[in-house]
């Protein structure tokens, strides 16, 4: 998961066509918001690491502590879903 989060830290810049960088950056952008709220301190730090795709020790614990601080694996799953779970889709919306 840390691994993710640090590739997503380019996400507006990255590999993504056209269309899946907005979205890719505000999917970003609300996990960034919530590791703040739950005490990341690093954030620039972590898109600098990111941007320059390195993966290095203290790049990984930056990623590993900022899931921690969302809250766990479970927790950046959650606000993932919340982007890409449609309730449409399954019939839940008439």
């Amino acid at each position: 998961m840390a691994t993710v989060l640090l590739l997503s830290g380019d996400a507006e810049r990255g590999e993504l066509d056209v269309h899946g960088r907005p979205f890719a950056a505000q999917i970003y952008a609300d996990l960034l918001g919530k590791a703040i709220a739950g005490g990341f301190k690093d954030a620039a730090i972590l898109a600098a690491y990111g941007k320059a795709k390195a993966f290095t020790s203290t790049g990984m614990e930056l990623a590993t502590d900022m899931v921690r601080c969302i809250g766990g694996h479970d927790a950046v799953l959650d606000i993932c879903d919340l982007h890409t779970f449609k309730p449409a889709d399954c019939g839940a919306l008439q």
